[in-house]
């Protein structure tokens, strides 16, 4: 992806076609963009304003306000 914003909005279009029993899986290098992905699909998903960060620290980041997404670094 060319930036940012192009990695989001290509998760919001993607979040369209899921419904809330999918998973999705990201696999990339540090800095490959999938917390960039996970924000663009929260928002879009859920409506969540909030801040969304990366849960390499935490292993779960809960977001929504809707709908809970759940955001979990596995490794």
């Amino acid at each position: 992806m060319a930036t940012r914003s192009d990695m989001e909005e290509i998760a919001s279009l993607l979040s369209i076609q899921t419904s809330a029993s999918d998973a999705i899986f990201l696999d990339g290098d540090l800095g490959a963009g999938k917390t960039c992905f996970s924000r663009g699909f929260i928002r879009s998903r859920s409506g969540y304003t909030g801040r969304i960060t990366s849960p390499t620290y935490l292993l779960c980041n809960t977001a929504g306000d809707g709908e809970i997404i759940r955001h979990l670094d596995l490794y």
